[in-house]
């Protein structure tokens, strides 16, 4: 697969990020109105975003990190695997290999 830009393919972890940072399992029932981050873990990223004067930002993640995202993450990409691909403007945090 290839990706575009500043996208990440991702899966999620199934689990509750709450606002303080605890993640609990994913057998807690996660309430819809709740507003609040999902766990993912990055399998792939593209290479980058390029500035208007041409050069490339690099990407911040790489595969194998795990990212929080809002759990109100826009227009995702579901590829049907359980994987999708989100915006690197969606990532609040990039957490450090476990």
């Amino acid at each position: 697969m290839i990706l575009l830009n500043d996208k990440l393919h991702v899966q999620l972890i199934p689990c509750t990020v709450t606002s303080g940072g605890i993640a609990l399992p994913g057998n807690v029932q996660e309430d819809p109105n709740y507003g609040g981050v999902r766990l993912y873990r990055v399998l792939g990223v593209g290479p980058g975003r390029r500035l208007k004067n041409g050069s490339l930002d690099p990407m911040p993640t790489e595969p194998g990190d795990r990212i929080l995202c809002h759990s109100f993450t826009t227009s995702p990409v579901d590829l049907g695997d359980g994987t999708q691909i989100i915006d690197l403007s969606q990532v609040v945090a990039v957490l450090p290999h476990p």
